[in-house]
C-alpha cells in the first residue's frame, strides 16, 4: 500500500474511552489528525465490561466529530460484532488525512458499560524537514513514486478491462 509522506513515529498509547448511554450506545473519538501529518491505523483492540449481550463496534473516519451515530454508515472503515474483546488487524491500514477523526461507536451495550478502543498508529510527516531530505528519505520518496507509477500503469492493463 502506498503511504503519503515519511514515517515519523508510531503512537501505541492512543485510547478511546466511552460510557454507554441508556440507549446502549457508546461513542468516542481521536483527533483531529494535525496539519502536516497523515495517520495510518495499523491495529485496534476493543474491550467492554458488559455483562449482558454482545456489543458490536463500528470504526469511522470522519471530517468532523458527529453529534450522533452515523446512521448512513458513510465513512465506516471497520466493524466487529464481538467488541467485548477483539483485535482488528488492519491489513490495509486505515488512513486519516489532515483534520480527520477516528470515531468509535459501540452498540448493544448496557447503560453504564465502559468501552475502550486502543490504537496503534503510524504517523507520517507530509513535510520535508527545513534542512532538506536525508538520503534515506530521498530513496523512500523515489521508491514510493516508482510504486505509484507501476500501480497506475498496471491498472490500465487489467484483463477484461
Amino acid at each position: 500500500m502506498y503511504r503519503h509522506g515519511f514515517h515519523d513515529h508510531t503512537r501505541n498509547e492512543d485510547i478511546i474511552k466511552a460510557t454507554a448511554a441508556a440507549t446502549g450506545v457508546a461513542f468516542g473519538y481521536l483527533g483531529p489528525t494535525p496539519a502536516g501529518y497523515c495517520w495510518y491505523v495499523e491495529r485496534l483492540t476493543t474491550n467492554t465490561n458488559t455483562a449482558a449481550g454482545t456489543p458490536a463496534l463500528e470504526v469511522y473516519v470522519l471530517g468532523s466529530v458527529p453529534t450522533t451515530t452515523p446512521v448512513d454508515k458513510m465513512g465506516r472503515q471497520d466493524y466487529t460484532p464481538t467488541a467485548a474483546n477483539d483485535v482488528l488487524d488492519e491489513v490495509n491500514p486505515i488512513a486519516l488525512t489532515e483534520g480527520q477523526y477516528l470515531c468509535a461507536v459501540w452498540t448493544g451495550c448496557t447503560s453504564g458499560d465502559l468501552c475502550q478502543l486502543s490504537a496503534q498508529i503510524a504517523v507520517h510527516s507530509l513535510r520535508v524537514a527545513a534542512y532538506g531530505p536525508t538520503h534515506d528519505e530521498l530513496a523512500a520518496l523515489r521508491a514510493h513514486e516508482i510504486e505509484a507509477a507501476h500501480e497506475r500503469e498496471s491498472a490500465h492493463f487489467l484483463p477484461g478491462v
